[in-house]
């Protein structure tokens, strides 16, 4: 529970320090990033007609002698020039296991944040600690930027 509370103050932490954030996310977007982004990056195929991913940061860390990869990403609207949410493609090297997390803007509705923390909530404490280290790299470069 401490790490997600760590989690979720980082996201908060990231948000702001990004500052003005684009227009609400639609639930076509949060799918898009979820799931559409990695059948996209599988395939090699282009970002989605009307959106841009830019390439912000990748952590590794090693926990309990599973290195675990974080590479965020910025995701942005073609007619916008911030990113509307973060995505987060976490990866256990050691198991194999991925997954595509959305970190939303800070100014948006619930609905994204509760998908969001239920994602984290079913990590271990191995994954979430992981997680709270990634999210501070992020924002420690982010701050930077």
């Amino acid at each position: 529970m401490k790490h997600i509370i760590k989690a979720a103050l980082l996201i908060l932490l990231i948000s702001n320090v990004h500052s003005v954030f684009a227009q609400e996310m639609t639930l076509e977007e949060y799918n898009y990033i979820t799931k559409g982004i990695k059948i996209q990056l599988e395939a090699g195929l282009e970002p989605k007609r009307g959106y841009s991913l830019k390439e912000v940061t990748t952590v590794n860390v090693t926990v309990n002698l599973a290195m675990r990869t974080m590479t965020f990403k910025a995701i942005y609207r073609d007619t916008e020039t911030k990113p509307f949410a973060f995505l987060c493609v976490y990866k256990n090297n050691v198991s194999g296991f991925e997954d595509y997390i959305c970190i939303p803007c800070a100014q948006e509705r619930g609905e994204y944040w509760n998908k969001t923390y239920e994602i984290f909530s079913e990590y271990d404490e191995d994954g979430k600690f992981t997680l709270t280290w990634g999210l501070a790299h992020l924002a420690t470069y982010l701050s930077k930027n």
